[in-house]
């Protein structure tokens, strides 16, 4: 996002310390993209995704249950769950990466991501051999956007305090995809 950065000099009755404010625009565009899996093995797969932000691609597997079953939400994935609070047989992340991914606005939300689009793989391990499985993916992006204060001031003022965590819990919002991206149906390879 655009950033603008505004600096006080310590006059009264501004304030007596010198402090710069920063302001980021939002870049509101949720991240789109595509997963698959790969390099099935006796004990697991390999699962690749990518998209049109750098960030990372949260993801879990399940049992398949031998079609295209209802797939979990965004939020179960986000949490590790499958669908309705299902156990999940792994569950976690991996970063997404590449020169193209750091596009903002319209050009995130294409429909398909650049040939140089942020991309990442993992490889999940510790599956039974000659089952199947279903593997649900969230991409989201690696931007937090706030309002920033960079002050030189005591911390043990109260409104200085206050302003800090403020602008450290506002680092943790994402952007996140709400579609869920399925691989349906990998088999492992016979033991």
């Amino acid at each position: 996002g655009l950033g603008l950065t505004f600096v006080t000099h310590g006059e009264p009755p501004l304030s007596l310390t010198p402090f710069s404010w920063q302001f980021i625009t939002a870049d509101n565009a949720s991240p789109r993209g595509a997963a698959a899996a790969g390099a099935a093995t006796s004990d697991g797969f390999t699962i690749t995704a990518t998209s049109t932000k750098n960030g990372l691609a949260f993801f879990v597997v399940v049992a398949s249950e031998g079609g295209q079953t209802l797939p979990p939400s965004f939020l179960e994935v986000l949490h590790g769950v499958g669908a309705n609070g299902v156990e999940p047989k792994a569950m976690g992340s991996f970063v997404l990466n590449g020169t193209g991914g750091n596009v903002t606005g319209a050009s995130a939300a294409s429909a398909s991501a650049p040939a140089d689009a942020a991309n990442g793989s993992v490889a999940v391990r510790g599956l039974p051999s000659s089952s199947s499985f279903d593997a649900h993916v969230v991409v989201v992006d690696a931007g937090a956007y706030f309002l920033a204060a960079n002050l030189n001031a005591n911390l043990s003022d109260p409104d200085t305090e206050a302003v800090a965590r403020a602008v450290a819990e506002a680092a943790a919002p994402r952007n996140v995809n709400a579609t869920v991206l399925s691989v349906w149906n990998v088999t492992t390879a016979a033991a």
